[in-house]
């Protein structure tokens, strides 16, 4: 039986922080409400730099009942390096909500650029 995959882009590009300075990235509201069947969700990325290094890199993610309400910090679900170049998925479990957003938090070395898919099944 064929298992239904939804892909939702997230970030496309979004620059974040700069030299000295952490950054904050945080995508629209996601609907889970008719694609969250299995609970088996991944976030597939990319983060680029000119720089050397662009710092770590947290990912993390907040809840809502609501899609304009109060989203409150849910959980984290993954610290990249702060090599140049890095590309991965991140497989998590969301807790059952209606709505939520992805965030990105980044260091300090030098601005980032993320590009990000939520991969949901």
């Amino acid at each position: 039986m064929a298992q239904l995959i939804t892909t939702i882009p997230v970030f496309r590009g979004n620059a974040v922080g700069a030299t000295g300075t952490a950054g904050t990235v945080l995508s629209d509201p996601i609907d889970l409400r008719e694609i969250f069947a299995q609970g088996i969700t991944t976030l597939s990325y990319v983060i680029s730099s000119f720089a050397a290094t662009c710092g770590s890199s947290l990912f993390m993610y907040q809840d809502c009942s609501t899609k304009d309400g109060v989203y409150r910090e849910a959980g984290t679900f993954g610290t990249q390096g702060s090599v140049k170049g890095q590309v991965g998925r991140i497989s998590f479990t969301v807790v059952t909500a209606p709505f939520i957003k992805i965030k990105a938090v980044t260091g300090t070395s030098g601005q980032a650029y993320i590009d990000a898919e939520l991969s949901v099944r």
